[in-house]
């Protein structure tokens, strides 16, 4: 399955780096598997799956949350359940989330 390099929407309000690590299907749904890492020195950030930008049936983190980076928690994996497709069809392509800001302001 392909997947891309990265996946900037994902979580666009906290300052994340968001990686695909991998993807498995089984009867019409996609687990997909994708890193996260902190890019903040300073704060650590608690997760929430609301906060994710997509259509996933479900998220669940490995970790509860990131602490700030160089630490040894400053990395965690999130997986991301989709049905009748994987992330491509999941994500919030970028140009509606820039539609969005340019409307909101």
């Amino acid at each position: 399955m392909r997947l891309p390099e990265s996946l900037g929407t994902l979580l666009p309000s906290l300052p994340v780096t968001a990686t695909p690590l991998g993807a498995w299907r089984l009867d019409g749904w996609t687990v997909t598997a994708v890193k996260l890492e902190n890019n903040d020195r300073r704060r650590a950030f608690e997760l929430d799956p609301r906060w994710l930008q997509g259509d996933f049936y479900s998220a669940t983190f490995m970790h509860p949350y990131l602490a700030p980076r160089g630490s040894v928690e400053d990395t965690t994996t999130v997986f991301l359940a989709t049905r009748r497709g994987g992330l491509d069809r999941a994500l919030i392509p970028l140009e509606e989330m820039d539609q969005a800001e340019e409307g909101a302001s």
